[in-house]
């Protein structure tokens, strides 16, 4: 195969991802009054740390901190409502944590999950190397597996979220294990020392294969009501420390809307497209990243819109920019992950949407070659690494060549 370079935002599942709570497993930053919920963690920073499992306690003293005797008055009866807006794998765990969470504690809550397209998913189910856990079978353990994430981050690394990522990282698989899905494969990735790359052993890739899984338990939850084709087009604080949501719902590219059996519908309805509003007690942004916005690109990274991305058209930045209107601090916005590999369609190879060659297909033994036919790389190495080499080649252009072992390795996952 033909490797092309590529702005990538979906190949592992966890990728730029770190773990702040320890029953959310993705990345979650809770800031009190307007409780936003932050699940971005590409690019955004804010204050305050908290478990998800904090929420009811949150929402039991909304209405008897700071507030005046009319701002308790409305919130006195209300049921709580938490909005989640993403549905990327970080969106849907919030929401089937969140629906898990606030039925045993407060079942009167509700969960509202926004998602701008048709279906769920986002990145995550294009996703296509697998998500990593410390693999004591292969004699990892979490010092190891820090020490290579601290590597690879290039000094910039903030070590308590590492260390909060490492640990968390085989209760995170075993997360996910629960919901049934089989992640036995495992293969060792750039930048690993050790193989602890998690994927299916057969199926669909491992991003549609997570996503499927947690999706199905989300749509079952009965406080959890999902709005498809759904933008969320602007967010607010309110005077009595909640947050306004307004969004856009435009019809459904087919005009049937279907309903869980639980009445909760799935996708919304065939009607026309208006703006509406909802205000809600805490909001997770879970938007994933803007690897599809040359706008944004072109402002924090200027340089990369010449190359093509693998991002679907709609990482546009848009969970980044409402977490900004509300306050949150942007941080590394400059540092955009260029994918060493993507593949080229020679019947079309200026085309600036690539499929990803994912790092899996390295990590089962792929080699990479220049025009002459010469390695001229460590294909396991970091990807910043593996990318400057490709960078100094003839054409600026490398050959991936995987042998029949290794496509059959790659194949059954």
């Amino acid at each position: 195969f033909r490797g092309h370079l590529v702005i990538n935002d979906n190949d592992n599942v966890n990728a730029g991802c770190v773990c702040v709570c320890k029953r959310m497993r993705l990345s979650f930053k809770l800031l009190i009054g307007g409780s936003l919920l932050l699940a971005v963690a590409y690019h955004s920073i804010l204050n305050s740390t908290y478990q998800i499992t904090k929420l009811p306690f949150v929402f039991r003293e909304l209405a008897s901190s700071d507030q005046d005797a009319s701002s308790k008055s409305r919130h006195a009866g209300m049921a709580p409502t938490v909005a989640v807006v993403g549905t990327g794998l970080a969106g849907l765990s919030a929401a089937y944590e969140l629906s898990r969470i606030l039925q045993a504690e407060m079942q009167e809550a509700r969960i509202i999950v926004f998602e701008k397209n048709h279906m769920l998913g986002g990145n995550s189910m294009k996703a296509s190397s697998g998500i990593n856990a410390v693999n004591q079978a292969a004699g990892d353990t979490q010092q190891i597996f820090s020490t290579d994430t601290i590597k690879s981050g290039g000094g910039l690394s903030k070590e308590d979220l590492v260390a909060q990522l490492v640990s968390d990282s085989e209760d995170g698989l075993s997360f996910l294990e629960g919901f049934g899905l089989d992640l036995s494969t495992i293969v060792r990735l750039g930048g690993h020392s050790i193989p602890r790359t998690h994927s299916n052993p057969v199926g669909p890739n491992v991003g549609f294969y997570i996503v499927k899984g947690v999706s199905t338990r989300v749509k079952e939850a009965t406080n959890v009501e999902i709005k498809t084709n759904t933008k969320v087009t602007s967010v607010e604080q309110t005077p009595d420390s909640q947050i306004s949501i307004s969004y856009t719902t435009s019809p459904p590219t087919n005009t049937s809307s279907s309903t869980g059996t639980n009445g909760v519908a799935n996708t919304t309805a065939a009607t026309a497209a208006a703006e509406s509003s909802v205000v809600v007690d805490a909001l997770v942004l879970a938007t994933g990243g803007f690897g599809a916005s040359k706008e944004m690109i072109e402002r924090y990274c200027p340089g990369l819109p010449s190359l093509p991305t693998t991002n679907g058209p709609w990482s546009q930045g848009d969970g980044i920019q409402l977490g900004e209107a509300l306050g949150a601090q942007l941080i590394h916005m400059e540092h955009v992950q260029v994918h060493p590999t993507g593949f080229v369609d020679p019947g079309d190879p200026d085309n600036g949407t690539k499929w990803l060659a994912p790092e899996k297909l390295r990590g089962c033994g792929a080699v990479l070659l220049n025009h002459h036919g010469s390695r001229f790389v460590d294909e396991l190495t970091t990807r910043d690494k593996v990318t400057a080499a490709i960078m100094q080649q003839e054409g600026k252009v490398a050959w991936i060549v995987l042998g029949e072992e290794g496509a059959h390795m790659f194949g059954e996952g």
